[in-house]
């Protein structure tokens, strides 16, 4: 979602692309919906700490709407307590804080009630 609402087709073209040549090689497939990035509106709006859910949520449906007759496996959010840990407490990640404990429970809570 390059910005809030818009669903990026051509990706999800791509990812087509790329899940039908795995299928046809006899792979079986699986798809990340949440890696670690998030679009610059999102992270504008709060992120993952006490941005809007309901785009999240939009992109999900999307997603798996466009690629779910190719796909095997599904995964909501890859590693949601390290996303949390090295971003809220030990600020090695964006958005970079240090030992705030309450934040890092806010996005762990949230990511948890959108998987």
């Amino acid at each position: 979602m390059p910005r809030e609402g818009e669903i990026d087709r051509a990706a999800l073209d791509r990812y087509r692309e790329m899940l039908r040549h795995l299928k046809a090689e006899g792979f079986t497939t699986m798809v990340t919906l949440h890696h670690f990035t998030n679009p610059h509106w999102f992270v504008a709006r709060g992120g993952w700490e006490k941005g809007p859910l309901p785009p999240f949520l939009r992109y999900v449906n999307e997603t798996v709407g466009a690629l779910d007759d190719l796909t095997d496996l599904w995964a909501t959010i890859n590693e949601p307590t390290g996303y949390a840990i090295l971003g809220w407490l030990l600020g090695q990640w964006p958005p970079g804080r240090k030992r705030d404990f309450f934040g890092c429970l806010r996005v762990i809570r949230r990511m948890m009630r959108t998987h």
